[in-house]
C-alpha cells in the first residue's frame, strides 16, 4: 500500500465561513423541480418484490441495477422498468456474493461490488458478466457502501489503516482499478462525537450478545465522500452546519442555513414507542425521544462534487438542497411527501435522482425523478 505522507495529516482546523443567509440576493438558491418518472418495486412476488434494497447503480444506458441484500442477488431493469435479468447468487465462487455492502459503476462501464464477507472486491462487465476479483481485507462491513470514482482512475472509499497492533485509523483510500496498488490519500477527519452517537442509540445486552438500535429522529453525525477525496461533515444533524474538508487544502469551507426545526407529531412519537416496545418492552425511556426532527436527514455527494442535503418540512414532506464546492446552496427542490429512506441508496445520474422509498405499507421500491432546472 502506497502512503501519501504529505496528505495524510493535511486536514487543518482553519475555516472560511460562507453564510448562506447573508450572502446577498445574487446567491438566492434556484428552484429546481423533481418529477417522478419511474417506480421499480412493490410486487408481491417476482423480481419487483424486494426485501432489503441495499444498493442501486445506473449504467450509461440508463439501466437500473438493484442489489437486494436478503435475496443475495443483483436485479437488472431496463430504463422503462422492465425486468431484464439477475446477476450473482449466494456463494463464495467467482461472481457469487456472500453479504455484499453495495455496487457501483466505474467510468469504463465496469460494475464493482464490495463483499467483505467474501474478503474481496468483485468486478462485472456492463452486462453483469463476471470479470475478476480482488482479494481484500476490510476493517468494516455491513454498512452502506458509497464509493466515488476520481479522475485518476481510482475507486475512493473509506476504510481502516493499521496504526499499531492494537488500533486502526480510518482513512480515505484510493483503489487503482487495474489492481496495481492502493493509495492512502488522507486520514479521515473526525466528525461528531461519541457522546452524540451514544445518545441516539438504544443498547440491549442479552446473554447471546449486545445489539444496537438507532432512535428515530435522534441527532447524529453524517459524512459523505466526494470525488476529489473531499469529506462533507455534519457534526450534529440538529444543526444545519456543514463542513467541506479537502485533503491538502489550506482552509475548510462551511455552509449553513437558518431553518426552523420541525416538531414530531404525536403519531410519530407513538410509533417510536411502539417500535421499541416490540423490540424491548419498557426499555426506551420516553425522555430519549426527540421533540423535534433534525434539520438534516441525510447528505449524499454526487460525482460532480456537489452535496445533496435531504431535510424534513413542516407539512410532512421532504426537500433537497444542492450545495456546490464553494459551500453555496445553489438550488432547492421538493420531493413532496415521498418517504425517502434515511439510510438507503441515493444517487444522481444523467439528470435524474434515484432513491429508495417506501409506500404506505413500508414496502421498499426504487424511484426515479427527473430534474428540471
Amino acid at each position: 500500500m502506497t502512503v501519501n505522507r504529505r496528505l495524510r495529516h493535511a486536514f487543518v482546523a482553519l475555516a472560511t465561513t460562507l453564510s448562506i443567509a447573508t450572502a446577498g440576493r445574487a446567491q438566492t438558491p434556484a428552484t429546481w423541480t423533481l418529477t417522478e418518472t419511474l417506480r421499480i418495486g412493490g410486487g408481491d412476488t417476482g423480481p419487483t418484490s424486494f426485501n432489503y434494497i441495499k444498493s442501486v447503480a445506473v449504467d450509461a444506458k440508463g439501466r437500473v441495477f438493484v442489489y437486494d441484500r436478503q435475496a443475495k442477488e443483483i436485479r437488472v431493469f431496463a430504463p422503462d422498468g422492465k425486468f431484464v435479468k439477475t446477476v450473482g447468487r449466494l456463494g463464495s465462487g467467482p461472481g457469487e456474493l456472500r453479504d455484499a455492502e453495495g455496487i457501483a459503476f466505474a467510468p469504463d462501464g465496469m460494475l464493482w461490488m464490495r463483499d467483505a464477507a467474501n474478503a474481496r472486491l468483485t468486478v462485472f462487465d456492463a452486462e453483469g458478466v463476471y470479470q475478476r476479483g480482488w482479494t481484500m481485507t476490510f476493517c468494516s462491513s455491513q454498512g452502506p457502501w458509497n464509493p466515488q470514482m476520481d479522475t485518476r482512475g481510482r475507486l475512493l472509499d473509506v476504510d481502516c489503516v493499521v496504526k499499531s497492533q492494537r488500533a486502526n485509523g480510518r482513512a480515505i483510500l484510493g483503489y487503482h482499478r487495474d489492481r496495481s496498488r492502493i493509495d492512502t490519500i488522507a486520514e479521515m477527519p473526525a466528525c461528531g462525537t461519541p457522546a452524540l452517537a451514544e445518545a441516539g442509540t438504544f443498547v440491549t445486552k442479552r446473554a447471546n450478545g449486545t445489539t444496537y438500535r438507532s432512535i428515530r429522529f435522534a441527532p447524529r453525525y453524517l459524512t459523505a465522500l466526494g470525488p476529489s477525496g473531499e469529506v462533507w461533515c455534519v457534526a450534529n444533524s440538529a444543526n444545519y452546519e456543514i463542513t467541506r474538508i479537502v485533503p491538502g487544502a489550506r482552509d475548510t469551507i462551511r455552509a449553513s442555513r437558518h431553518l426552523t426545526p420541525v416538531s414530531l407529531t404525536a403519531a410519530e412519537r407513538d410509533s417510536i414507542i411502539k417500535e421499541f416496545d416490540a423490540y424491548a418492552p419498557g426499555g426506551l425511556e420516553a425522555s430519549r425521544i426527540p421533540k423535534v426532527k433534525p434539520l438534516i436527514d441525510r447528505i449524499d455527494a454526487d460525482g460532480e462534487g456537489r452535496l445533496w442535503v435531504t431535510r424534513s418540512t413542516a407539512n410532512g414532506g421532504r426537500e433537497l438542497d444542492v450545495i456546490n464546492a464553494s459551500g453555496r446552496v445553489i438550488a432547492t427542490m421538493s420531493l413532496g411527501k415521498a418517504k425517502v429512506s434515511t439510510y438507503g441508496p441515493f444517487s444522481v445520474r444523467g439528470g435524474n435522482v434515484y432513491a429508495v422509498l417506501t409506500d404506505d405499507n413500508d414496502v421498499p421500491f426504487v424511484g426515479r425523478f427527473r430534474i428540471t432546472r
